[in-house]
């Protein structure tokens, strides 16, 4: 049960790193090549990257490392020392 929903954390963290990229993404297309053209309302200045989707993909990964080494440092321990740090 536990491995299953480790896994499953796993993948939401790996999709959240995902939509992070494709929002910053998306959000560098339409401001550089899209809307820069657009006949109604242009956009005007640099390309727009948010900065808040940037840190948060960033935290993401970060928790995505910290629970592979978790999951690789336990596998080390005996079943003796894994009980003992529970």
């Amino acid at each position: 049960m536990i491995a299953y929903v480790s896994s499953q954390v796993e993948e939401s963290l790996r999709q959240g790193i995902h939509l992070c990229e494709r929002w910053t993404d998306n959000c560098q297309k339409l401001t550089s090549l899209f809307w820069p053209s657009y006949p109604t309302h242009r956009w005007q200045g640099a390309p727009h990257a948010p900065g808040n989707s940037t840190q948060v993909r960033a935290r993401l990964a970060e928790i995505l490392s910290l629970r592979a080494l978790h999951k690789q440092l336990s596998q080390l321990l005996s079943n003796a020392e894994q009980e003992e740090l529970k």
